[in-house]
């Protein structure tokens, strides 16, 4: 009777093991590519799939029509967002509008959520500091350019 336990627990350490190895060394999702997140839940929202084309110069991305209908029905006016990148944190910030007459917190600010979701228009800017004159120091961040380059490397950029 001894021997029977002996070898049982032989086999549940192996079969513990094993199962701890699998566990350990098991392939973990990581993002990857550009993702703009619903801060409050952690859903993507936009990711590289979602951008037709990546604009240097005025920081403004293009949407795919399957995501601008996605967005269409969800409450995203003044919703706190991350801006990510091969899933490294580039920015917190918000959906704004330029219809806003108050300035939003700070962050980056993906306009206009408005026109998009009423179907007026299909694309986003990326501001750092909006309005821009109201903000006397302001410069680009300096993850535009990783921005740009990961967009170049997909063939979505243009200047």
């Amino acid at each position: 009777m001894n021997r029977r336990i002996a070898i049982a627990l032989a086999v549940l350490v192996v079969v513990v093991a094993f199962a701890g190895w699998l566990y350990l060394t098991r392939p973990t999702q990581r993002s990857s590519g550009f993702e703009v997140i619903l801060a409050s839940n952690g859903q993507v929202l936009i990711s590289d799939q979602d951008v037709s084309v990546y604009n240097a110069t005025s920081h403004g991305f293009n949407l795919t029509a399957g995501c601008v209908d996605r967005m269409k029905g969800m409450e995203l006016y003044h919703k706190s967002l991350e801006v990510r990148l091969d899933g490294r944190l580039l920015d917190n910030g918000s959906f704004w509008s330029y219809v806003d007459s108050m300035t939003p917190p700070a962050g980056i600010s993906l306009l206009d959520i408005v026109l998009v979701q009423n179907g007026h228009s299909t694309s986003f800017l990326m501001e750092a500091c909006y309005p821009s004159g109201y903000y006397v120091n302001c410069t680009a961040p300096s993850y535009f350019g990783d921005i740009a380059t990961h967009f170049q490397g997909l063939g979505k950029l243009v200047s």
